[in-house]
């Protein structure tokens, strides 16, 4: 091929920060300490370029080498927050420091960096997760993770895990709280819900749809249709609300079993239906480690329990 006809597509110019060529980053950061890097997913930045002209001196916290769908994984690939990192989301809401905090803990992470000036949604979240900022140094920006964090830090991996069940009860509160108010259907999606004070800032709308896409957003359900017509349904977190048949509504998120089936223990006694994977109705048989969208459809004027109903689905 005659790589003259479209040389912007086949390279690019690569500006290394000096702060890993001179060796700078060995005075900040530990050697072969675990380190996040901001953009997080391996195919959104050159962190993994920057570790290799450092000599390889730390270690990247979210380097999956991982070819096909879904990219991150197991075990990472089970937690919600590293999918919404992974996705290029920061997530702004009350959870996402906690989160954050959590997965540097678990991961054993001793730094975080981006190429400096740093966002400023990066930075107000590591204020919040309590780490501390040290500046700019050669055109990278630098936190240190203190060690309160990790004593402080009582989260524990499977406490971590219950990041989807925490997410989906927030937006099904949302929702049963919109309707009490006299809220009607049509228009129902995460945005309206933020707008209204329902749901915290950073839910609503900032995940994407592609219209026409054979994947769907978070890469987990290709060649399968995903509900609603548009991105508008859809919010950071990979979570999925919006009216449904007659006079229902549904919520839904994608994610893997394991972590998905107390949310159909709560609240599958008082859903009209259960898909899972989404658009496949629940059955038996399905494998501990699926991946897909969960999504469950609720009558507008019988508000969910939350309690497991005799006429539950035995999952």
């Amino acid at each position: 091929p005659n790589f003259g006809l479209s040389r912007g597509v086949w390279w690019q110019n690569l500006q290394l920060p000096r702060f890993f060529t001179s060796g700078l980053v060995e005075r900040y950061v530990p050697s072969g300490a675990n380190v996040i890097f901001w953009p997080y997913a391996a195919d959104q930045g050159n962190a993994e370029i920057y570790q290799a002209e450092s000599g390889f001196w730390f270690r990247l916290q979210s380097a999956y080498v991982t070819p096909g769908s879904p990219p991150i994984p197991p075990p990472w690939n089970r937690l919600g927050y590293v999918q919404s990192l992974w996705f290029g989301g920061i997530p702004d809401f009350p959870l996402g420091a906690r989160e954050f905090r959590a997965l540097i803990a678990y991961g054993r992470v001793a730094a975080v960096m981006s190429q400096g000036p740093p966002p400023t949604a990066l930075a107000k979240l590591c204020q919040e997760a309590g780490l501390s900022y040290l500046g700019v140094f050669q055109g990278v920006a630098l936190w240190r993770v203190p060690a309160a964090v990790f004593r402080q830090t009582r989260t524990s991996h499977a406490e971590l895990l219950a990041w989807d069940s925490a997410v989906y009860a927030q937006m099904l509160h949302a929702v049963r709280r919109y309707l009490g108010r006299g809220g009607r259907l049509p228009g129902l999606d995460p945005g309206l819900l933020e707008k209204g004070g329902l749901l915290p800032a950073g839910y609503g709308e900032g995940l994407p749809v592609p219209n026409g896409s054979a994947q769907s957003v978070t890469g987990w359900l290709p060649g399968r249709r995903r509900p609603g017509t548009g991105g508008r349904h859809w919010n950071q977190v990979a979570g999925w609300i919006g009216p449904w048949r007659a006079g229902q509504y549904a919520v839904g998120i994608a994610g893997n079993w394991r972590d998905l089936e107390p949310i159909v223990r709560r609240y599958g006694g008082s859903a009209t239906r259960i898909y899972f994977p989404y658009p496949i109705r629940l059955g038996t048989g399905i494998g501990p480690d699926t991946n897909g969208l969960l999504l469950l459809s609720f009558r507008a004027h019988l508000p969910a329990s939350g309690k497991l109903a005799r006429d539950a689905p035995q999952v």
